[in-house]
């Protein structure tokens, strides 16, 4: 469907968000689609600004920000865009290297309301026990984790990665593969100007849908169900807006090595093993181990 996110439809659902960071993960196509049309500035005009410019946060802007401050969570509520940032840069231990870790001091320190409420600042599991390793221990042993992480998204790993589908309302398609659901779909449309979503969102004016087609799954079976559906839908008769058909595994590095392309290989003839299990064809190729291998005639 042609716009479905009309700029009034956005201003509505910007107005229950206090901040950018809220709003982009509870509507993502309205986000999108006010950051493609130049409204995000004007739409978000009431929310609370917490970010700091690209970069702002040096270490040495980091280390400033401790300054008064004799523990991690005296700094943590302080300046929490700076504890934030030395957080993601791997800098905490050493510019908290002077402060006492209170957190482990008390052991009564993170209490299950403590943890539920450092909980809400996170997207994502790893990113809670990353920022709160103190409180993300607690939970854990103390059985509250599943409760306190339950308004989290679920993401894959370099083993693990979704399928998914991008609809435009013009009978045009993109099928993908990605660990991070929700993140991908906002970075095709705002962020990821490579993309053939951007590039086409961007040619016909048309803001998609985005659907899951598989849960996280193994990434090798991911593969393959990324190259079927790519050609499925091509059947049914869509306009597949792929670069190429599949096969990719995007977002990470995978090892495939020697024995696993062997053995894969052993299974098809040469022409079905670059038709049905390209990703090991390609590796296999690249690693010169094709003539080694023997097919199916």
């Amino acid at each position: 469907m042609k716009n479905v996110w009309t700029k009034e439809k956005c201003q509505q659902a910007a107005l229950e968000c206090k901040y950018k960071k809220e709003f982009c993960v509870k509507f993502s196509g309205a986000y999108a689609a006010s950051y493609r049309n130049g409204w995000i500035d004007e739409i978000c005009v009431h929310m609370v600004s917490i970010d700091k410019p690209s970069g702002y946060w040096t270490k040495e802007k980091c280390q400033d920000a401790t300054f008064g401050c004799e523990n991690r969570e005296q700094f943590r509520k302080k300046c929490r865009s700076a504890y934030n940032s030395a957080c993601k840069n791997n800098w905490l231990d050493e510019i908290c290297s002077h402060m006492t870790y209170e957190e482990h001091v008390d052991k009564n320190y993170w209490t299950k309301e403590k943890c539920q409420e450092v909980a809400l600042e996170c997207s994502f599991r790893s990113e809670f026990c990353k920022k709160y390793r103190g409180a993300y221990d607690k939970s854990l042993n103390n059985g509250w984790l599943n409760e306190i992480c339950s308004h989290m998204q679920i993401c894959g790993n370099l083993h693990n990665r979704l399928v998914y589908l991008i609809e435009f309302g013009d009978n045009s398609v993109y099928v993908g593969l990605t660990y991070n659901y929700s993140k991908r779909y906002v970075d095709h449309l705002t962020t990821d100007v490579s993309s053939s979503v951007f590039k086409y969102s961007k040619k016909t004016g048309l803001i998609p849908t985005c659907k899951k087609l598989t849960e996280y799954i193994n990434i090798v079976n991911a593969i393959e169900l990324e190259i079927y559906y790519i050609q499925y839908y091509k059947y049914l008769g869509y306009n597949v807006i792929n670069k190429t058909n599949g096969g990719e595994y995007g977002g990470g590095y995978l090892k495939f090595d020697y024995d696993t392309c062997k053995n894969e290989a052993e299974k098809y003839t040469k022409y079905d093993f670059r038709k049905y299990k390209r990703w090991a064809y390609e590796k296999s190729k690249k690693e010169g181990w094709l003539s080694d291998f023997i097919f199916k005639q």
